[in-house]
């Protein structure tokens, strides 16, 4: 999402203000806090407070080694949900530090007056004056990022303005393409990256594994593998340069990834006012209901409410467990189910109901449960607990997920439920496993598999999975199915599946001698299933060892090499190869030859 016309100039019908420099300071060791007032231009004389805005930044640390930043511009809008977060409480934590170095009092401060917070091993560093700058220093006393001079912003559009937002769709951003029909406010940070300094995550992606030059929208979409959208979108970035970036916002995010800069791009809405969320289940009538200048006649304005006992009627009736549109009618569609509606999560006694028909599939004897879809969420509807619209989109697939989870949980016991999820979004990890989605049944899509499993894998979740053999074609290739078959079993799960024809191997070996194709014994579909799913059999001490990792330390089961070994340059940008935990290198072949191309710690390796 661009706002500006290169680096100088704004876009046209784009009104931009950027912090220009740290006014005021205030340390306050006993919340473990920081303030910032920063205005939207630098003041010489006190003159210059008047019809000045400003932005307020809050530094605190919810847990050791993290640093929360929350920039506002007026905090009388409407706030936005961001993600529930494990936080310790404020006050006498031992490994936090709030200094105050010189008097960053605004008027009667100095510049070059400094606030520092520490914890654990990163601080934040503001110093008094122009220009702004919020700079974070590791345990090293290095620079690891920060936001300075024209880096902080709030951009309002005009209704002249061209600036786009993606996806376009009714489950999309935008209806088309305007990011003014989104929102005609919104805020934007930019930190800084180093020279050579490259970024992974941002959830399951299937382009390129490292994120620079690309311009990511934090949206899920169901729109495949073989595109820019992503089911597990997570507003979480790490760096080459070790740390890593939250956007704690559910709604709508945009990054532009660069060589030099990191832009993210945050909704901020202060036209909710506008709108009214009426939660169903107790519909208020307000006193609209009564026509102007009569509110003591206890009538019913008949001009709005014709036909009042219907409608009455109508809404006692109905439990409001599905997602309503803003007109009170049940939102519909006629995607994958004829009119399917959607269940309200928000809603706890829709979120028990649905968990009693998971339950009564679990006491039949069923396992575990596939969350399907979760990305197609309509915008323009209205939530039970008044959840701005926007912001529920992302959000829609956690809910879902977590009431699916505890049902298993409810019924098994705790530690003993799993899914087999598609979407996801920030805290999706507590309920594992995700797969990777509709792929190709080509190399390709076995490629772009393996880069979305490195991606999701450095965004902070533990476990992936995906379509062994691929998902999408008639009929897949013999050759592609028994390559990604000795991949998909080299994983924490496995999983053979398609769309059009059943994943069992010996399909593939038939088709192969209908194709004229020798069956060589130790080469067919069905000696390879067998070969490596006894593989993984043997290996299963290890892969229990390494399935404990991802909740004692949050190590992923599946690592990049970058993950894996983080000092080692070479290691960067490998995304045709991981680690399958610490002890073994797994480079999966995808070529017809049987070539493949790999690297170890010591050099590389070309094999058949």
């Amino acid at each position: 999402m661009k706002f500006t016309n290169g680096y100088w100039m704004i876009r046209d019908g784009v009104d931009a203000l950027y912090a220009r420099e740290a006014y005021e300071l205030a340390a306050d060791a006993t919340t473990e806090s920081l303030n910032v007032l920063a205005p939207t231009s630098v003041v010489r004389g006190r003159y210059d407070t008047l019809n000045l805005p400003t932005f307020n930044v809050d530094i605190t640390t919810p847990a050791e080694g993290v640093i929360r930043v929350r920039a506002e511009h007026w905090q009388g809008a409407t706030e936005y949900p961001g993600f529930p977060l494990n936080a310790d409480e404020p006050g006498n934590r031992d490994y936090v530090t709030v200094q105050a170095n010189g008097n960053g009092d605004g008027e009667v401060g100095v510049n070059g007056a400094d606030v520092t917070l520490t914890t654990g091993g990163l601080t934040a560093k503001v110093v008094k004056g122009a220009p702004w700058n919020l700079t974070f220093i590791g345990e090293d006393g290095k620079v690891l990022t920060e936001s300075a001079g024209k880096s902080l912003g709030r951009f309002k559009l005009g209704a002249e303005s061209n600036v786009t937002a993606q996806p376009v769709s009714e489950f999309g951003v935008t209806m088309d393409g305007s990011a003014r029909d989104e929102s005609d406010v919104f805020i934007a940070i930019q930190l800084h990256l180093s020279v050579g300094e490259d970024v992974y995550g941002l959830g399951e992606r299937f382009g390129a594994y490292v994120k620079n030059g690309q311009s990511v929208d934090i949206w899920n979409e169901d729109g495949g593998t073989a595109s820019e959208q992503g089911y597990k979108d997570i507003p979480f970035y790490m760096t080459s340069n070790g740390y890593g970036v939250l956007v704690n916002n559910r709604g709508h995010v945009s990054f532009e990834i660069g060589s030099e800069n990191t832009e993210a791009t945050i909704n901020s809405f202060i036209d909710g006012m506008a709108e009214r969320d009426i939660p169903l289940a107790a519909f208020h009538y307000d006193c609209y209901w009564m026509r102007e200048f009569h509110w003591c006649d206890f009538e019913w304005d008949k001009r709005f409410f014709g036909d009042i006992e219907s409608t009455l009627k109508r809404l006692h009736e109905d439990k409001g467990y599905l997602v309503r549109k803003p007109n009170g009618e049940v939102w519909q569609t006629d995607f994958w189910q004829a009119g399917m509606g959607l269940v309200d999560f928000t809603n706890p006694a829709a979120r028990e109901w649905f968990k009693d028909k998971v339950k009564a599939l679990l006491n039949q004897g069923v396992d575990a449960i596939k969350t399907d879809f979760g990305e197609r969420i309509p915008r323009d509807v209205v939530w039970h607990d008044g959840s701005p619209k926007l912001s529920m989109h992302n959000w829609y697939t956690q809910l879902y997920n977590q009431a699916v989870f505890e049902a298993i949980e409810e019924t098994y016991g705790k530690g003993n439920a799993c899914l087999y999820a598609r979407s996801a979004t920030v805290g999706g990890q507590q309920q594992p496993v995700h797969w990777g989605g509709d792929c190709e049944s080509t190399f390709n899509g076995m490629a772009q598999s393996l880069r979305a499993g490195l991606s999701l894998a450095s965004s902070g979740f533990g476990f992936w999975s995906h379509d062994s053999g691929g998902f999408e074609g008639a009929f897949p290739d013999p050759a592609v199915y028994k390559r990604w078959v000795a991949f998909g079993m080299l994983g924490s799960h496995s999983r053979l599946h398609g769309s059009t024809v059943y994943r069992v191997p010996w399909l593939f070996d038939e088709e192969d001698e209908k194709n004229g194709v020798a069956l060589v014994p130790g080469q067919t579909a069905v000696d390879v299933v067998r070969e490596f799913t006894k593989l993984k059999l043997e290996l299963m001490p290890y892969v229990y060892q390494l399935g404990l990792q991802p909740h004692v330390n949050g190590t992923p089961v599946m690592r990049s090499m970058f993950v894996e070994f983080p000092d080692d340059p070479a290691c960067r940008t490998l995304d045709r190869q991981y680690m399958f935990g610490p002890s073994m290198l797994v480079a999966p072949v995808f070529t017809y030859s049987g070539e493949v191309s790999y690297r170890f710690r010591c050099g590389c390796a070309t094999a058949a």
